[in-house]
């Protein structure tokens, strides 16, 4: 009996769950017209280059990022351990290359 009222349950809510979803699709906006607005937009932002004042800050991100994930693969070679003293040194290096590589 208890096997039923879970699965009756379980399946209620799969239910209940998969009409919340259909009902988010008929309020979308159509395919096409997505290109309209934000795709558009950025591609505007790019191809009339006004992202040229960004730059820098652009840049610095994503060395941080990139700079980041490779000390953060070194640090676990060098060390044992990487708790929070080490994600530290690791984060401080990585924003500091990307600064000294962005100037």
């Amino acid at each position: 009996m208890k096997t039923i009222n879970k699965k009756l349950i379980t399946t209620s809510i799969l239910i209940f769950t998969l009409l919340l979803l259909l009902s988010t699709i008929t309020y979308a906006k159509p395919f096409t017209d997505a290109f309209r607005g934000g795709l558009l937009q950025i591609n505007d932002f790019f191809a009339k280059e006004q992202y040229k004042p960004y730059s820098t800050t652009i840049d610095f991100f994503f060395f941080a990022l990139l700079f980041i994930a490779i000390y953060m693969m070194g640090a676990r070679y060098a060390f044992k351990e990487v708790k929070r003293p080490e994600t530290i040194i690791v984060i401080l290096l990585g924003l500091m290359t990307a600064f000294l590589l962005v100037l």
